[in-house]
Order: structure tokens, then sequence, then C-alpha cells
């Protein structure tokens, strides 16, 4: 029994591994998306002509938010280490913390 639960483990490992660089990106996008949705979709929702019931516009609202949320993902959650010296150089030169030395 064990040794089939593995093997159904090593299919879907096998399955998806072409496709792990891309979910892997989508993933390393996910803390901006959680953040970021409500206020892009209302504001998108605010400034996008059309009736609120439009399908069609719905669907663009959607592809929009996503859009930019990925797009905001690429400079702040996917460069997570630049954003950390900037804020320690900034903390040790307002005296906020001390230098690693």
């Amino acid at each position: 029994m064990i040794s089939l639960a593995g093997s159904k483990q090593q299919g879907l490992i096998g399955l998806l591994s072409p496709v792990e660089n891309k979910i892997r990106w989508l993933a390393n996008g996910t803390f901006t998306l959680y953040l970021m949705h409500m206020p892009v979709m209302l504001f998108l929702t605010s400034v996008l002509p059309g009736e609120v019931d439009n399908p069609l516009r719905g669907l663009t609202i959607l592809l929009l938010c996503l859009v930019v949320c990925y797009s905001l993902a690429t400079f702040t959650e996917r460069r997570k280490q630049f954003w950390t010296r900037v804020v320690d150089k900034s903390a040790i030169k307002l005296g906020l913390a001390r230098s690693p030395n």
C-alpha cells in the first residue's frame, strides 16, 4: 500500500515537472496578490467604463488585476534581498540598528 502511494506521488511529480518553473513563478507572487488584489480591483472597477453586471467587464477587471498584481510582485516580492539591504542600510543610517561588523 505504501509503495502504491509513493508511485502515485512520483507520477504527479513527473506530470508537473515540465511546468515547475511556471508554478514556482506564480507561487512567488501570491503574497503581493493577496495584499493588493482588493485595492487594485476597486481602482479598476472605478476607472473602467461599462455596466456593473457586464461579464466581459468583470473578466477584464480580473485579468487586469492579475497582471497588475504580478507586475508589482516583480518589484517587491521577487526582489526581497534588495529591499532587505535597503531597509537594513537605512536603519543603520538612522541609528535604529547597528552595523553587523
